[in-house]
């Protein structure tokens, strides 16, 4: 697994080398067959272009604040 931090996310749709270098990245590392996990994803165009580019798990506010284990499985219980 690797691990992708908020550098990269603020300069993925600020600067063109940002991108280039984190599409280049998520692109290496699904060749490899390697899981990338991105930390601090605070926008949804920082979402969207990640996901644009095959990367698929996230950790961040946009989603949720952080939570105590017991909230966060009540807030995911379901019936089967």
């Amino acid at each position: 697994m690797s691990v992708v931090t908020g550098q990269v996310q603020q300069d993925i749709n600020q600067d063109p080398n940002g991108a280039a270098f984190g599409q280049t990245s998520i692109a290496m590392k699904n060749t490899l067959g390697m899981a990338e996990f991105v930390e601090g994803v605070k926008t949804r165009p920082q979402l969207d272009f990640l996901r644009r580019h095959g990367c698929r798990t996230f950790q961040c506010y946009l989603f949720s604040r952080p939570v105590p284990l017991a909230k966060f499985e009540k807030n995911f219980e379901t019936d089967i």
